[in-house]
Parts: C-alpha cells; structure tokens; sequence
C-alpha cells in the first residue's frame, strides 16, 4: 500500500546515501527525486523508465461497473434502471423521493462502491420512467421495486428509500421482507402529510406545470445554510423537479394522499434502519421516532439537515449504509 511504498522510497534514498560514502544530504537527495509533501494516497511511487528516478504517479482509478437496464412493471410501465459496482458484491437498491430521480443518490454511489452492487432506478413518473396509467397506489411503488431486482436477477437486497422512497420501503418490510435482509427508510413516516394537501398540489401542477412547486422546494429540501453553502446542488435538485412529468409528479401525490401504514408497521419481520433529520419539516424527528418504537426491530439515526438527508448530511448518511 502507500505506506509500504514511502518506507521502501526513504530505504532506497538512505541506501544511495551510504553507497556514495554518506557524503549526500539525505534532504536534497529527497528533494531531487520527488518532493515527499506532494505524495498522496491516490499516488505511487514508482522509477521512471527514463531518469532512472522515484517519481510519484497518479494511482489508477478502476472505473465503475455501470449497465443499464428498462424494466417492465406489472402494469405496462417502464422503468429505468442503472447497476453500479461488483456484480458479486451484496445489492443495495435506491428508491428516490418525490419530484427527483435516481441521481440523488450519486454521493452514495461514490462512497459505496468498493461495498455494494447498487441499483437506482427512476421511481415510475420521475425521470427517464413512464407514467402510463391511473390510479397508482402504493402497492404499485413496492411491486415496482420486486421488478428491478427481478430485472436484473437480484433475489436478496438491501433497500435505501427517502421521503415517499421511504414509505415504498415500509410497505417492501411489511409485504415482501423476505426480498431483504435490511431496509433504510429516511426522512418518512408511516403516513406522510394529509389527504386533501396532496389532492391541492396534485391539481397545481397539473393546471399550473412544476413551476411554482420548484420554486419552494429548497425550503422544504434544505436548510438556509445548507442552501448557502451549496447554491449549485440545490439549483441542480431544483431543476430536476422543475423538468419533471406533471402527470407522473401528480399520480405520486394520488399515492401518497392515501398511504398509510399505521396499522401494518407491527407486521414487518425484517431489521430496519430508520433515519430522521433535526431541522425536517417534512416528515419530522417525532415522525422517526414513531417509527422506531413501532417497528419490530428497528434502530433510528437522527442526523443533521432538513429533508434530503443523504445530500445535506452526506458523510453521517453514508456511514449509517457501510456494511457492520
């Protein structure tokens, strides 16, 4: 590794020392081959072919493993899909929230991918996916996570989900735990506002268009500081939603005005990671904490943030999905 190769550098530079009589300076001998401050991890070192030198050089990046895929619903959608990483790693399924699409989860797709085959895909009405159809529940977000996985003939996961993400989560642990060793469900709750407000935003865009929602999602998404500190990531969520399918957009608030799991919580048999952000106004801490006390076997994780967790507290994010 790279500490092997600064011993095996500082070595050979002391042993030139000694072969010429010790009459050179350790510190200019260092100097004159390669400066030892500019050597990173990312880089090796190595004798250059041509001066016969130790020089430091770039380690190289394996790049990642990347397919594509459409996949079929049951119900004659289409859903686009991407595998990130070792086929033969553990799978681990993102499912993205309300008005974004599967590159939300890009900052996990980073930092995972020595861990994980990941799989994102586009919820149906977000993205690259179809909208075909009416009358969506959320039966309908769960069985369209079973394709994906059947898609590309995964038959056990991890799943990570975020705000409506997370609720498709809580139905996969209530009806199809056995697909699933461990569920994330982030910034969520059992049953995600009321009715009627979703019906209101539901007509909204569709007599209206994305505009006016785009323009009030950073407040709900992020924090003002977060929002300060990051303009050009909240300018790129933001455009995603702007540029989304209002009928697909509308037919997720459908799902969501009448999705509730309150009752059914108590059934799921499989471990699940809950976790909540302090400043969500969304779906709150108290939300979290509900679900953590109602879940069989649960554990909950209040990070910093609003209600984009895995972007806003990317770092506190990712360790809590690093395999134990």
């Amino acid at each position: 590794g790279y500490k092997r190769q600064v011993q095996y550098f500082i070595a050979e530079s002391i042993g030139r020392i000694l072969e010429s009589g010790g009459q050179s300076d350790l510190r200019a001998l260092l100097c004159e081959q390669v400066s030892v401050s500019r050597i990173r991890p990312t880089r090796l070192i190595r004798r250059s072919k041509q001066t016969g030198r130790l020089k430091a050089f770039r380690r190289p990046q394996h790049p990642k493993k990347e397919n594509t895929m459409w996949i079929n619903t049951h119900d004659k959608n289409r859903l686009y899909a991407q595998s990130f990483g070792d086929e033969q790693a553990p799978a681990l399924i993102f499912c993205n929230s309300l008005g974004t699409d599967h590159t939300m989860w890009q900052p996990q797709i980073d930092a995972l991918a020595a861990d994980y085959r990941m799989i994102a895909y586009d919820t149906r009405g977000h993205g690259r996916s179809s909208a075909e159809g009416s009358g969506w529940t959320l039966a309908d977000l769960g069985k369209d996570v079973i394709s994906v996985l059947d898609g590309f003939g995964i038959e056990s996961a991890q799943f990570c989900g975020i705000s409506m993400g997370g609720l498709t989560g809580l139905w996969l642990a209530i009806h199809r735990a056995e697909r699933f060793s461990r569920l994330t469900v982030s910034n969520t709750a059992a049953k995600i506002g009321n009715a009627a407000a979703w019906q209101v935003r539901a007509e909204i865009v569709r007599s209206e268009g994305m505009g006016s929602i785009a323009d009030s999602a950073a407040s709900r998404w992020f924090t003002p500081a977060f929002c300060e500190r990051r303009p050009n990531t909240v300018a790129r969520l933001t455009d995603t939603l702007r540029h989304s399918h209002a009928e697909g957009y509308a037919q997720c608030c459908a799902v969501l005005a009448t999705a509730d799991v309150r009752a059914l919580v108590h059934q799921a048999d499989v471990a699940v990671q809950v976790i909540g952000a302090k400043h969500d106004a969304v779906t709150t801490v108290a939300d979290a904490q509900w679900l953590a006390q109602n879940l069989p076997r649960a554990s909950l994780a209040v990070l910093p943030g609003a209600h984009i967790a895995n972007i806003e507290a990317t770092a506190e994010f990712n360790r809590l999905l690093r395999p134990a």
